[in-house]
């Protein structure tokens, strides 16, 4: 949840990065930016806290990978790029230019190994409909049904 959503300010694109940001902080550092034992006090802490330093759980990870992330999570949201797009172009300059071979230890960390498994699980249990009527009524049991071994995540 964003500072401003916590706020009960207007929800806007600005939102959508920093909510983007909470999953890059997690994809590579393997724990959410910020952790209590309930959500009031998870969302007083997205609105007054800043996260921890990325590569303060990550040793290694290239600064302008933290600096992007970090910028996501800004409490301002006129801080935070503009937009999902920028944030993925910032990305895919990022990989073009070679950052990504310095951040090439994540592959054999076991936190990363299990997001990775975690988004291949969902990423299989989740089916676009087909214009068939039939397919789509099967599609739809198959999202509604409980699945096991399936976790919650409360960002």
């Amino acid at each position: 949840m964003s500072p401003e959503q916590a706020e009960g300010a207007e929800i806007t694109v600005q939102t959508d990065v920093y909510s983007l940001g909470v999953l890059l902080f997690e994809l590579f550092t393997g724990q959410l930016p910020f952790f209590a034992d309930s959500l009031v006090r998870i969302a007083m802490l997205h609105v007054n806290e800043m996260p921890p330093r990325p590569s303060e759980l990550r040793p290694g990870l290239p600064v302008a990978l933290e600096q992007l992330v970090l910028a996501c999570l800004a409490k301002n949201p006129e801080s935070r790029p503009h937009g999902v797009g920028a944030v993925a172009a910032s990305l895919r300059k990022f990989r073009r230019d070679g950052g990504l071979d310095s951040a090439r230890g994540l592959d054999d960390d076991p936190s990363f190994k299990m997001l990775r498994r975690r988004a291949r699980l969902q990423s299989d249990s989740v089916q676009l409909p087909s214009p068939d009527r039939r397919s789509e009524e099967k599609t739809l049991d198959k999202i509604s049904a409980p699945a096991a071994n399936r976790e919650t995540v409360i960002v």
